[in-house]
């Protein structure tokens, strides 16, 4: 079995180490019953490169810091192998990041949106090939 290439792209506020300031949910209020659940992208590294190192590693990149050309190019890349219609351009990409961070990709495909999952659910997603569903609702 060959080993997946899996990326999760964050913005410059998931990057944080403490589940408390981690982005908690897709309203954006910090309540935490959101998409999170409490989970940073550092925790879900170590613990899936822990469990799961075997199925491959997982490369963290920051959207807002590295080259926006490159970054743009490669977000078409993966919403266009995901059957996706967005389009990432200048004008957009600041938008478009707030809206879908973390993003997480297995071999150019998307499995979640929104949403740091545990360890666990994201090689289950993985083996699946099935989208981690975001949770919804606020407060």
């Amino acid at each position: 079995m060959s080993k997946k290439q899996i990326e999760i792209y964050v913005d410059n506020l998931g990057v944080n180490t403490e589940p408390e300031t981690e982005v908690k949910g897709g309203c954006g209020c910090g309540c935490g019953s959101g998409s999170t659940g409490g989970y940073t992208t550092e925790q879900l590294v170590e613990n899936f490169s822990r469990k799961y190192k075997e199925l491959g590693e997982i490369k963290v990149i920051n959207a807002m810091k590295e080259d926006r050309k490159g970054t743009i190019e490669r977000l078409n890349e993966i919403f266009k192998n995901s059957g996706e219609r967005l389009v990432v351009k200048e004008s957009n990409f600041d938008f478009t990041i707030s809206k879908v961070t973390p993003l997480i990709v297995a071999d150019d495909k998307i499995v979640s949106v929104k949403t740091i999952p545990d360890a666990t659910q994201l090689y289950e997603a993985i083996q699946s090939g099935e989208r981690i569903t975001a949770k919804s609702g606020c407060c």
